[in-house]
């Protein structure tokens, strides 16, 4: 998946896995201590029946609720929803990692991406394997209170999505990982039309 319209940064993918792997280590600048890439709250549980993808003309609108609300920008939260493809390897994402600048559009906060994934033999905090990944896509993300929305252009989207199932997940570091990085798939969230 590497060219074409979803053109993958040589350089921006190594400078995305050595910032993620330096959370882990003591910040020069105050010496705290900041945790890896796990964030587990009630706000990553997403509510039944509430996965929806809408297309309007060129645009899709997709949305999701989850049973608390989702934080704005919260320092040291590595989280997102995806919504699955119908390869049911691969999916657009909503991300946060404050901190590992990988979007031009909104670097400290939520943005998008598609990504390819993988199962990993021994599921632990890792359950899935980031095999390929895009540079962040122009979107329109917007979250009130327990609701995430994202407006997207149809071309932007890697191929056919189901339209009623969605992830949530943590992003994990993980030298095991083809790209030095994994997400530990918390919920996927299947809703019923």
């Amino acid at each position: 998946m590497i060219g074409g319209k979803y053109k993958f940064t040589i350089f921006a993918l190594p400078v995305f896995v050595i910032m993620l792997f330096s959370f882990a280590f003591v910040s020069a600048s105050n010496f705290e201590i900041v945790s890896p890439a796990i964030a587990d709250g009630d706000w990553q549980t997403i509510q039944p029946a509430s996965v929806e993808v809408t297309k309007n003309g060129n645009n899709n609108a997709l949305s999701l609720k989850t049973i608390s609300n989702i934080p704005n920008v919260e320092r040291n939260v590595y989280a997102g929803f995806g919504w699955v493809y119908e390869d049911d390897s691969s999916a657009y994402v909503v991300t946060t990692h404050n901190g590992v600048k990988d979007s031009k559009q909104n670097p400290n906060g939520w943005h998008t991406h598609n990504i390819s994934y993988e199962p990993v033999a021994i599921p632990a905090s890792v359950t899935h394997c980031i095999t390929t990944i895009t540079d962040d896509i122009h979107a329109g993300v917007i979250i009130q209170k327990d609701s995430l929305r994202v407006n997207v252009r149809e071309s932007e989207l890697s191929t056919f999505m189901d339209p009623l199932k969605a992830i949530s997940f943590d992003i994990v570091p993980d030298p095991t990982c083809p790209l030095g990085v994994g997400i530990g798939i918390l919920q996927e969230e299947v809703s019923v039309p």
